[in-house]
């Protein structure tokens, strides 16, 4: 499907994301890039469609307030939580949304995720597993907040869900990503020392992450989720790890080991499995046809 497509390649870009992220977090601290890497996206956006925006509509407006919110709140307790756990942690308990999404679903929208979908989903978090945890044991107020986060990605991908048929995408992005850099901004002052950056690489990972990962990836997500389901989305969005995992050994030589070889492997099979979309029926073992059925014998005619 193409919308599964278009969200894999977002999932790609937010993978390769990691090693701008990376460069820009040694000279910026995380609400500080956060608060400018939104804000100018959400500038770069309201210029080129400006003329729309004077369509904003209630349902549009609301939704990407919603959405913002809860995005930013993934984003401030993940953070929050990495000072007091590991990375590798970090990302194991980040990919449980991909649990969490079609459990959310069932439960608020009575969708039921086919046989297929549930199968993908378990292969995708055992590979989840074996990419990301390696032995770590306890658990701890980090791991907690993580947790806390894992559940607001998993919010944020059911509401894009819920308004992505009902809204205009360009204006829903806008408002979407204006509200992360205000609250992000916002928390800056609050908790860090905000600056403005100075220097030739570090402008170059923010105009990566601005244009690449957050205009082009965001607006993939907003308009793909149109005609794909949240618990779909979110089993693409689970191999984010893997791609970043990647990237930063093609490019920054950081060790993969077999065991992220094969997690990786698994979280793409898992995808594979929910797209081949095979079901079990179980209606047809209630009925045997090749057991004879005993005849009513008060009625002759049968």
């Amino acid at each position: 499907h193409w919308a599964d497509l278009a969200l894999i390649i977002a999932t790609i870009n937010w993978g390769f994301s990691y090693i701008f992220i990376k460069n820009a977090i040694v000279v910026l601290e995380t609400f500080n890039l956060l608060g400018i890497r939104f804000l100018l996206s959400a500038l770069g956006l309201a210029l080129i469609f400006h003329k729309r925006l004077k369509n904003l509509d209630k349902v549009t407006r609301n939704g990407g307030i919603l959405v913002g919110i809860l995005l930013f709140s993934a984003y401030a307790t993940h953070t929050f939580g990495l000072k007091y756990t590991t990375i590798s942690k970090s990302a194991f308990i980040t990919g449980f949304a991909a649990i969490i999404v079609p459990i959310l679903s069932a439960l608020l929208f009575k969708k039921i995720p086919s046989f297929s979908t549930i199968i993908g989903v378990i292969i995708a978090f055992i590979g989840i597993t074996l990419l990301t945890l390696n032995g770590e044991t306890g658990w701890n107020i980090g791991d907690s907040l993580t947790l806390i986060s894992a559940f607001f990605f998993a919010f944020q991908i059911l509401m894009v869900g819920y308004y992505a048929r009902k809204v205009d995408t360009i204006n829903f992005t806008i408002v979407q990503i204006s509200v992360i850099g205000i609250l992000s901004i916002f928390a800056s002052f609050l908790f860090e020392s905000p600056q403005i950056p100075v220097g030739k690489d570090i402008w170059i990972s923010l105009v990566f992450l601005i244009l690449i990962c957050t205009i082009m990836g965001f607006i993939i997500q907003n308009v793909a989720q149109k005609y794909t389901s949240p618990t779909h989305a979110s089993l693409i969005f689970s191999s984010e790890p893997f791609f970043a995992s990647i990237f930063a050994y093609l490019l920054m030589g950081e060790a993969l080991h077999p065991k992220g070889i094969l997690g990786g492997f698994l979280i793409v099979l898992g995808i594979l499995a929910a797209e081949f979309n095979f079901h079990f029926d179980i209606s047809k073992f209630k009925k045997n046809p090749c057991i004879q059925q005993p005849q009513n014998q008060d009625n002759p005619s049968q």
